[in-house]
């Protein structure tokens, strides 16, 4: 498992070739390297999907668009990194955090497909789970999306995501999560010992 996770990093990094010094400046905003970077993609964010509300384009635009966006991207990016980067700017330090971030990349994509594996295992050895988790998800998720703007949900999910990384990496939400789990084991408890009081 290591040796093809090792490989698939590998092939990550060869394909971020021409990416590689975006890549290194878009990970150092995502971690939140610096005090104002939470602040930018929250500002990025909340630009771009005003944008979207005030023009108001249909799917197939909003698509078409950020298709073009990609090819272009994917074009220009090379040649205007390669004329502003000089290849001797290139570190080996550089070429460490680039490694590190496609092993982090790989190994999120390998925890990901084992979570949805034992996710679908769940419907042969927990049918019943299975079933119950995903209709009352369901449910909620139709109920969610018929109460508020499906723009603002996006906004609201793609913004989150973007907070994920440096909200991990800055141990955010283990602190939270840690006291969230504290807090609903004990009352937990209290709700297990007040019968017996009553008794």
């Amino acid at each position: 498992m290591d040796v093809q996770q090792e490989v698939q990093t590998s092939r990550l990094k060869d394909s971020l070739e021409s990416w590689r010094e975006i890549v290194l400046v878009v990970h150092s905003v995502l971690l939140w390297e610096k005090n104002w970077y939470p602040g930018a993609i929250i500002g990025g964010s909340t630009f771009l999907f005003l944008n979207l509300w005030v023009l108001d384009p249909s799917i197939l635009t909003t698509i078409s668009i950020l298709g073009l966006t990609i090819t272009i991207s994917d074009y220009l990016v090379p040649i205007v990194t390669s004329a502003i980067f000089k290849p001797e700017s290139w570190t080996k330090d550089k070429d460490e955090d680039l490694i590190n971030i496609c092993r982090k990349v790989v190994e999120y994509k390998s925890k990901l497909e084992i979570s949805s594996q034992c996710f679908y295992e769940m419907r042969c050895t927990k049918p019943k789970m299975y079933y119950g988790f995903t209709i009352l998800t369901m449910l909620f998720m139709a109920w969610i999306g018929n109460s508020f703007n499906n723009l603002f949900l996006t906004y609201l999910f793609i913004t989150t995501l973007l907070l994920i990384p440096g909200l991990e990496h800055h141990g955010i939400i283990k602190k939270y999560g840690t006291a969230i789990s504290n807090k609903l084991s004990e009352y937990s408890k209290l709700k297990l010992l007040s019968p017996k009081k009553e008794q």
